[in-house]
């Protein structure tokens, strides 16, 4: 920057970080230079102006360098470098853009892909005056508009010039004049929770093994709106039929199907049937939100869930006891190395040099069958935590299928079902709640 007007005159950029930034004469010729250093490792050096030789940069004088014609020929080169650099990366994020895969990079104008300039573009520009008579160039319309110069700009191909911005020094309020053709509309739109599930046939197969139970003191009409604000049901109040409410949705992701009923004359008897655990408990908890519900105690069925919490309490038991083992077979080993070093301490004393080596030797084996053993312990220990991280993540999503005072309870009664090692009352307690 220039030093009285902070004017830029010239840029650098690294690849990286900058690590730091220090003053030194690095090459030893008697002149302080700025160093930069990346947290890569370039270093790159910058003389000041006012410290260059006669005859230093393109055999340049001092007074040369520090002059005003200088600065403006730096000033020009360096904004060059910038608007070459900014084509370069329009050039790469439109190419980028055509070798992608998005079926949207597939539109193609004029044959050629969506962002892509073809090549050999030119554009014709043309000036024409315009007299209120009609007089002139005859580039313009009639009407009410005074004596004006008219710009005519268009490309030699199908390209389409969205914006104009023209630079005319002392022709423009603000040095520029820019015409757009397009106006911009804002509109808000909120998208429904589960918008990623569409409606399908009641027969649709597979059929869901996992099943929620619970009752919403509810009329119909509530839980309808419910149902058009969290799916895309596209069904108002108006539109029901039947004195209840039995859809069937189809999962964007997954392709499993989710099937909800609701019957009001049944105490208003609430159901889920769906696989996955996750939604189930997002869908109660959306519900519950939205009618106001503080307490709601459900049971549920998810056979294939339990099935593999089941596989991994089991697993959880035999990690502990392969802990148990190894930590004592540890013990173990640690008394029997105190007892070799003595009896090596011992022999070196009595200048038994074979005893001696013996238990050396006897302690390096040992100790290599330590190493091992500690490896398999921090195998176990690793395998342990993520059984303990997955039983976990089940209670938590088990708990979301409740609200208020039963999931504080059912956690509660989990944790204390987990310290007892009583599996069959974690899985029910699960599935039927703490009560």
């Amino acid at each position: 920057r220039r030093s009285k007007t902070g004017e830029v005159v010239y840029k650098d950029s690294f690849g990286s970080h900058v690590a730091g930034i220090v003053q030194a004469d690095y090459r030893g010729d008697g002149n302080v230079e700025l160093i930069c250093c990346s947290v890569d490792g370039e270093v790159r050096g910058y003389l000041s102006a006012s410290t260059v030789q006669p005859g230093g940069v393109g055999g340049a004088g001092r007074e040369e360098w520090a002059g005003q014609d200088h600065w403006k020929q730096l000033e020009s080169l360096a904004q060059r470098k910038q608007n070459l650099l900014l084509e370069l990366r329009n050039f790469e994020a439109s190419e980028k853009v055509s070798r992608s895969k998005d079926p949207l990079s597939e539109i193609s104008q004029g044959g050629q892909p969506m962002g892509v300039i073809p090549a050999g573009t030119l554009l014709r520009t043309e000036f024409s005056a315009f007299l209120p008579d009609g007089g002139g160039g005859g580039g313009g319309g009639g009407g009410k508009l005074a004596p004006h110069i008219e710009l005519s700009v268009e490309a030699t191909n199908d390209t389409v010039i969205r914006a104009v911005v023209i630079f005319a020094e002392g022709l423009f309020e603000g040095e520029s004049h820019i015409i757009t053709q397009f106006h911009v509309f804002e509109a808000t739109r909120r998208l429904p929770q589960f918008s990623l599930y569409i409606p399908c046939p009641l027969a649709t197969e597979p059929h869901p093994q996992g099943r929620v139970a619970f009752n919403v003191p509810e009329r119909l009409e509530t839980v309808t709106g419910w149902l058009n604000d969290s799916f895309m049901y596209g069904a108002g109040e108006d539109s029901v039929l039947t004195p209840y409410l039995h859809v069937a949705f189809l999962s964007l992701r997954s392709s499993f199907p989710l099937i909800l009923s609701f019957k009001p004359a049944q105490n208003g008897a609430f159901t889920i049937e769906t696989d996955d655990l996750d939604l189930a408990g997002d869908i109660i908890q959306s519900l519950a939100s939205y009618v106001g519900l503080t307490d709601l105690s459900v049971t549920a069925s998810f056979p294939q869930q339990m099935k593999e919490l089941r596989d991994v309490l089991e697993e959880v038991e035999e990690l502990h006891k392969i802990r148990q083992k190894l930590s004592a077979e540890m013990a173990d080993n640690s008394a029997l190395i105190r007892n070799l070093v003595v009896r090596a301490e011992d022999a070196r004393i009595m200048n038994d040099m074979g005893n001696m080596k013996k238990a050396y030797f006897q302690l390096y084996e040992l100790n290599k069958d330590l190493m091992l053993g500690y490896n398999i312990r921090s195998n176990n220990h690793l395998e342990l935590l993520e059984c303990l991280r997955i039983v976990n993540q089940a209670i938590q999503k088990t708990g979301n299928l409740r609200v208020g005072k039963p999931k504080a309870q059912l956690i509660a009664a989990c944790r204390a079902a987990i310290k007892n090692k009583d599996n069959d009352t974690l899985i029910k307690t699960m599935m039927n709640g703490a009560s």
